[in-house]
């Protein structure tokens, strides 16, 4: 059937229905891919698997009318799997579908009203069969997904943004049966000159039908942020939670129902001057909670926080910091307040120039104080350390060659003292490490060798309120090397390598009054490697590549698992085809695997 126009000057127009939709809907892009894979993992002496899959996927995009009016995209994809384990006489079987669809229209993308939809769908079903066992078992089991996402959206002149949105999930099985999820959505993010404001409230139901549970959520929250100045800045929160569960309870035969409540408000500044050497930085918030399930009494919990912070730089040597937090808080009738105080600094030295090399000395020290409803506890320490560091680089400075050596010390002193069970305590620390590192670029590859040592040493004493003293004295040993090398064998072909190994050593010593002396004492070696090798153009094809590549790992811990993989790899391209075929050996806790794995493609 045709519909006719008449249009001035005397014209007829016939336009078919047909010609009016083609004229409205855009050019379709498309692309995809078809695809095969298979699987087979076997074990000495153990069962064997093997997977068949097929799969493709289909992708489109176009606009209607303009592509300022509307756009959309969609796919279509499709797998198809059929696996299969044998063991000893036993055999499953498992043959897998999935449909999974996906639809998008964006609906004057460009404009200050953009509205979005989407649609996700899946569906499956898996069908698993065994013989060899008593009985035969068969089983079949079908899923369904929807998902349903709806955006609509305004901005304003200054950048704002209103927003809402609408979700809905569904998921369905066929001996699960169906969980639905709604959710009701919107956000305002609001700009004026030195403000911005941010909100967002949602509302969420969920139901599952064979548990009969369903739960709602409600989230309120609110942000403000305020910077009169640029060195200035306020930033304040509230929020609000609501969470309700009723379900159906087995043993009870009736419905229960929890509920939970919280609400907290907070505010933020934070002052750093580009300037001036002094940042303060100070907060309070005040939180509540309450909860209950059924008919047993919930816990309440009010609490008010307060903190403050400032850090002082005084030159490019030294500089200070302070800090306090202070929390009044209660738990279900019972009040637990805690203070801490807490007064820092660092000085550093400037990096000087000693017999060639370079060197830096530092002094760090903290004080800290902490009371709450059971203890008083006040602790300092002091930790002064310098360092060594010079790089070595040959004369002539033919390569990139060079050798680059660390070298630090420090000692620590802490002590503490208080009303809590261990009145006071002193340590003394003793920190050494050595680090060598050479590295150079030359003959087509990079080299890198490291070493790392570093012994720890602590000396502790503990003193409790009836004077009995318990000495604890600790050390450990780290001993780190890592070599690797990477070499390029012409233009196609390259080898890497490296190897790390650790060794870790920690001894404990305790002696308390009236016991004998305990040792704790042990030691933990650790080795990994790597060797690759990859080559572009294997027997004179273009696209053709071979990478050979080994890894081990091991660790001499009682109970670890060491583990060696070999995995040879043979990939090739041409034009929109692309297929490749690896085999992978696998020893790990004396058991053996081998992985043989195939994949064809073909994009369009």
């Amino acid at each position: 059937m045709a519909l006719c126009v008449a249009a001035c000057c005397g014209l007829v127009v016939v336009v078919t229905p047909e010609l009016s939709l083609a004229a409205l809907i855009g050019p379709v892009e498309s692309s995809g891919y078809l695809a095969y894979y298979y699987r087979s993992l076997s074990e000495d002496g153990g069962p064997e698997n093997t997977s068949h899959q097929l799969g493709g996927t289909v992708n489109a995009s176009t606009f209607f009318g303009e592509p300022w009016l509307a756009t959309s995209h969609m796919s279509l994809s499709l797998t198809q799997d059929s696996s299969e384990t044998s063991n000893t006489g036993t055999q499953a079987s498992t043959d897998s579908q999935l449909i999974t669809g996906d639809f998008g229209l964006n609906v004057l993308p460009q404009s200050r009203t953009p509205f979005t939809l989407q649609l996700q769908v899946t569906d499956s079903r898996v069908d698993s069969e065994g013989t060899g066992f008593i009985p035969i078992t068969f089983l079949g089991q079908e899923y369904s997904t929807m998902y349903l996402g709806l955006r609509q959206s305004y901005l304003t002149d200054n950048g704002g943004r209103y927003l809402a949105n609408y979700d809905y999930r569904t998921w369905e099985s066929n001996r699960s049966g169906e969980y639905e999820d709604t959710t009701l959505g919107f956000e305002a993010d609001l700009r004026a000159p030195r403000h911005r404001l941010y909100g967002r409230a949602s509302l969420t139901n969920n139901e599952h039908s064979i548990a009969d549970r369903q739960n709602e959520t409600l989230l309120l929250d609110m942000s403000h942020f305020y910077y009169p100045v640029r060195h200035f800045r306020l930033d304040s929160k509230a929020s609000y939670y609501d969470y309700d569960r009723s379900f159906l309870d087995p043993n009870a035969s009736d419905t229960r129902l929890t509920n939970l409540n919280i609400a907290q408000v907070s505010s933020n500044a934070f002052w750093r001057p580009t300037n001036y050497p002094l940042s303060v930085t100070a907060g309070v918030r005040v939180y509540a909670m309450d909860g209950s399930s059924g008919s047993v009494s919930g816990n309440e919990v009010q609490n008010v926080a307060m903190n403050a912070g400032l850090f002082y730089h005084a030159n490019q040597n030294l500089r200070f910091d302070a800090s306090f937090t202070s929390l009044w808080g209660e738990i279900s009738g019972v009040q637990d307040d805690v203070h801490t105080q807490h007064v820092g600094f660092l000085y550093q030295t400037d990096w000087m120039e000693v017999a060639e090399f370079m060197y830096q000395a530092y002094l760090d020290g903290d004080v800290g104080h902490r009371v709450d409803v059971d203890s008083d506890v006040t602790d300092w320490s002091m930790t002064a350390g310098h360092g060594l560091t010079r790089t070595w680089w040959p004369a002539e400075r033919t390569s990139s060659t060079s050798l680059r050596m660390n070298l630090n010390q420090a000692l620590g002193y802490s002590a503490a003292s208080g009303d809590v069970a261990l009145d006071s305590g002193t340590g003394v620390s003793v920190d050494h490490s050595i680090t060598l590192a050479f590295s150079q670029r030359a003959w087509g590859g990079n080299s890198l060798a490291q070493i790392t040592a570093a012994d720890t040493r602590t000396y502790s004493e503990l003193e409790d309120s009836l004077g009995a003293t318990t000495e604890v004295d600790s050390e450990q040993q780290l001993v780190n090397l890592q070599l690797s090398r990477d070499q390029d064998l012409g233009r196609r072909s390259s080898i890497t390598g490296d190897i790390s190994l650790q060794y870790v050593r920690v001894r404990d010593e305790t002696a308390s009054p009236g016991s004998s002396v305990a040792i704790d004492e042990f030691d933990t070696t650790t080795s990994t490697g790597r060797l690759m090798f990859q080559h572009y153009q294997l027997l004179g094809l273009p696209r053709l590549q071979f990478v050979s590549d080994y890894r081990v790992s091991k660790i001499s811990t009682e109970g670890a698992i060491d583990r060696e993989d070999w995995e040879n790899r043979l990939a090739y391209m041409i034009g929109k085809l692309e297929t490749s075929v690896s085999y992978r050996l696998t020893e790990t806790d004396s058991r053996n695997y081998d992985l043989l794995y195939f994949r064809l493609m073909r994009r369009f």
